[in-house]
């Protein structure tokens, strides 16, 4: 599980994977019990020029795959927040197809994606008592 902060107010964590070509990886962030993310932003970096796919998902459900050859870094801001429930997952997994080279540098041995997920962390509703009367 990756660091992160998961607080009342502001939310941010980041997902880093390194993975050799023909193969997957993924990381993941676990939301902690209690609290309810709103995710408003996320922000793909594949700095090396890596080809491949990265794909985040939120316990299960894709919200996004990018091909890695298609950008160096990418940004999506929702108006509509994004929900991941408490002990839910945000995942990033890579599929790396052949690692980029960098300007100015030698090419490197695996492909590097991360993810940076922000928004805002709130208290999860307490479920009601089934049975009782509004």
């Amino acid at each position: 599980m990756a660091g992160g902060q998961a607080v009342q107010g502001q939310f941010s964590t980041r997902l880093d994977t390194a993975v050799s070509p023909g193969k997957q990886s993924s990381a993941t962030f676990q939301v902690p019990d209690g609290s309810l993310l709103l995710i408003t932003d996320i922000v793909a970096d594949a700095p090396q020029g890596d080809e491949g796919t990265l794909t985040v998902s939120i316990n299960g459900q894709q919200v996004t795959s990018l091909a890695l050859e298609n950008f160096r870094d990418y940004p999506s801001h929702w108006v509509t927040q994004i929900q991941a429930p408490p002990k839910s997952k945000i995942v990033l997994t890579v599929a790396c197809r052949r690692p980029g080279t960098p300007p100015d540098e030698s090419a490197p041995a695996t492909c590097a994606e991360s993810l940076f997920v922000s928004g805002s962390s709130a208290a999860a509703p307490s479920p009601s008592p089934s049975g009782s009367a509004p």
